[in-house]
């Protein structure tokens, strides 16, 4: 999911809970630390605002780590642990799109178990992110 996204997001969950400003501001910068939605840096971040929000009410339709897949759960928490390891942008969308390279499928939802098993080959075989160098 890209930061344009995320603000996105925040956005509606603000509209939904109807927040004033003054609140919402209180909000992000208690969960997170940040005084506007443009100060978003990190998924952490993202998911610390929007459990805040949740909390207030909101709930926020299913989004690709919460989805389940075509493979077994299993490998479905292997890719899932694997890539907050090994990728380099947290996002489901630089999920998506390593996804797409590898299996040929336009969705890790779409994810068989055959294919599952080589994403997390590929996934197994990358150097983790703080090896690589900038």
């Amino acid at each position: 999911m890209s930061k344009s996204r995320w603000i996105k997001n925040i956005h509606i969950a603000k509209s939904k809970t109807r927040l004033d400003d003054e609140a919402y501001h209180a909000l992000l910068f208690g969960a997170a630390g940040v005084s506007s939605s443009l100060d978003i840096v990190t998924l952490d971040q993202y998911k610390l605002i929007m459990s805040a929000f949740s909390k207030l009410g909101f709930e926020q339709g299913p989004g690709l780590y919460s989805q389940r897949w075509g493979c077994t759960e299993n490998q479905q928490s292997m890719i899932l642990a694997l890539w907050a390891i090994k990728g380099k942008h947290q996002d489901e969308e630089a999920l998506s799109n390593f996804v797409s390279r590898i299996a040929h499928i336009t969705s890790p939802r779409f994810l068989n178990r055959d294919l599952a098993q080589k994403i997390i080959i590929a996934l197994e075989h990358m150097p983790d992110v703080d090896e690589v160098t900038p």
